[in-house]
């Protein structure tokens, strides 16, 4: 079961994304992160896991210059044990379209002490449950 410390720090990241402040994951996270996008990602991000916060920020400034906008939304945390699965909604414009899209999907964080360890995001929401 996921301490109240843990599911804590992951809403806050969420309440905080959809807020715009992209940065918040250097409050929750540990040093040496491991990330993972999800692979419908892979052609922004490559189809790599990124290895502590320089190497995430990195990544998280090069995939967010592919966007005119970004928004996140937490719609329900669901306690996997050792896991804790946010199922999201994603609202975005891609950088020089017209259309928006929206999509579902799933993260799955890996957390210790309040701090994510790790990070899996998936396209697929039975596929990460």
């Amino acid at each position: 079961m996921a301490s109240q410390e843990d599911l804590a720090a992951v809403r806050h990241f969420y309440d905080e994304v959809a807020r715009g402040n992209f940065w918040v994951g250097k409050e929750i996270f540990d040093p040496a992160i491991e990330w993972e996008w999800a692979s419908s990602l892979s052609g922004i991000t490559g189809n790599r896991t990124y290895l502590g916060l320089r190497e995430v920020e990195a990544a998280t400034k090069d995939w967010l210059r592919s966007w005119d906008w970004f928004r996140i939304e937490l719609e329900e945390l669901v306690d996997a044990g050792e896991k804790i699965v946010a199922l999201t909604r994603s609202l975005a414009r891609a950088r020089g379209t017209t259309s928006d899209i929206v999509a579902a999907s799933a993260d799955i964080w890996t957390m210790k002490d309040g701090k994510a360890i790790a990070f899996r995001g998936y396209d697929d929401r039975e596929e990460a449950l």
